[in-house]
């Protein structure tokens, strides 16, 4: 788009209470455009900087403690570990529960049997 279209584009517009401020605008608008469309031709624009070159981090030989490990490695065991605790707590849990239940349903039969 370039000033020659925003001046028609302007001129299509019905003529409105305070259009004269939008057209003074638009007109800017277009000058606008045509002076950063002309800066664009002569200067193009900056290529973008080289990407940083990126270490490859290598696994660690098997014979290496887990524990001493650094890095993304040390990482992912730590949320194996957490994931091992969270299945051991909700197993744990669910047999607390099934214990609870066993001895609630034990009382019964014991007070079902003496009446």
């Amino acid at each position: 788009m370039n000033a020659q279209e925003v001046q028609a584009w302007v001129n299509r517009q019905p003529a409105l209470p305070g259009s004269v401020e939008y057209r003074r605008l638009a007109l800017a608008l277009g000058q606008a455009l045509d002076g950063l469309q002309a800066r664009l031709a002569v200067q193009p624009p900056a290529s973008p900087a080289p990407l940083p070159v990126v270490e490859v981090i290598e696994e660690p030989p098997a014979e290496v403690n887990r524990s001493s490990r650094r890095g993304p490695y040390r990482r992912r065991d730590r949320s194996r570990r957490e994931s091992k605790r969270d299945a051991q707590r909700e197993n744990t849990a669910r047999s607390r529960k099934a214990r609870a239940g066993r001895q609630t349903s034990a009382r019964v039969q014991a007070t079902s049997n003496t009446a």
